[in-house]
């Protein structure tokens, strides 16, 4: 069945308007189409097959050789490649080359360093290498004793090779200021030294945030006392809703939230301007 919708596809623009006979030694074939509770895939042949013309004659193998001669030949794709055993010895010239490559000291934009410091172009380039390295050299300009390039956003960085390139990366990725696991290194070492235990809040365990939600709580009170009806002006009155919470004295840590970062009480407005009793000391005011 198969093959008659791979003919019929083969040769549809012979066949579409032609009446055609189609020789098979697959008797049963004929009785396919009138068949009503076919399976989706032979329903979907016989759709297929519905706007040619033709009838199914059976014919045995014996009677029609060409035809099954036809079928038994072998692909000519299969066995194209003669068998070869595997050379594992390399030539001797390939891995030095290959090993000078990664061992030079000259960095990668060296050529676009050299053309627009002393216009100089490397020779024996071809056409293909030639149109790419125009097309790339564009986006870097020349500022002894550096090369820039211009990238996305108009955003200007400074090419570096080599060691400069590692250390960059490390200090990026892995140093004690630097993104991704950078922070998480820094803030580690400060909770073992002061025998803090982190936990991370997730949620469907949102116990581990509870302080937070209380702080939250805390300042969404303060906001709502010192805005009043005027919710839109909400912003304006956050600084003074954070300066509040942070001189209020918080039971679980036994004093002020200012306190507890500058080892000092905060010297009050009020105290400022009516210069109470206790002494102030201008090195201690903040």
């Amino acid at each position: 069945m198969l093959a008659v919708v791979y003919a019929f596809e083969i040769f549809r623009s012979y066949l579409i308007l032609n009446k055609s006979i189609v020789y098979t030694d697959h008797f049963a074939l004929k009785y396919l189409f009138s068949k009503k509770d076919s399976k989706a895939r032979l329903l979907r042949c016989v759709l297929l097959l519905q706007e040619f013309a033709f009838k199914v004659v059976d014919t045995k193998g014996a009677e029609n050789l060409a035809a099954d001669h036809l079928s038994r030949l072998e692909n000519p794709q299969q066995n194209v490649l003669d068998p070869k055993e595997i050379n594992e010895s390399f030539p001797l010239e390939t891995l030095n080359l290959v090993s000078s490559r990664g061992s030079q000291s000259t960095p990668w934009f060296a050529d676009f360093a050299n053309y627009h410091a002393c216009n100089f172009i490397v020779k024996g380039m071809t056409s293909q290498q030639k149109n790419k390295f125009f097309k790339d050299v564009k986006h870097y300009f020349w500022d002894d004793p550096y090369l820039f390039k211009i990238c996305a956003n108009q955003i200007i960085r400074r090419c570096v090779a080599g060691k400069e390139a590692i250390d960059i990366l490390k200090a990026c990725h892995s140093g004690p200021t630097g993104g991704y696991h950078g922070p998480n290194y820094t803030a580690r070492k400060v909770m073992q030294k002061y025998g803090v235990t982190h936990r991370l809040s997730t949620p469907y365990h949102p116990q581990t945030s509870g302080q937070v939600k209380v702080s939250n709580r805390g300042l969404k009170r303060i906001l709502e006392r010192a805005v009043g009806e005027n919710r839109a002006s909400w912003s304006d009155k956050l600084d003074d809703a954070f300066w509040a919470f942070r001189t209020a004295y918080k039971t679980p840590i036994g004093c002020t939230p200012y306190k507890l970062v500058y080892e000092k009480a905060c010297h009050l407005p009020v105290e400022l301007e009516h210069k109470a009793t206790r002494p102030l000391n201008m090195l201690t005011l903040i």
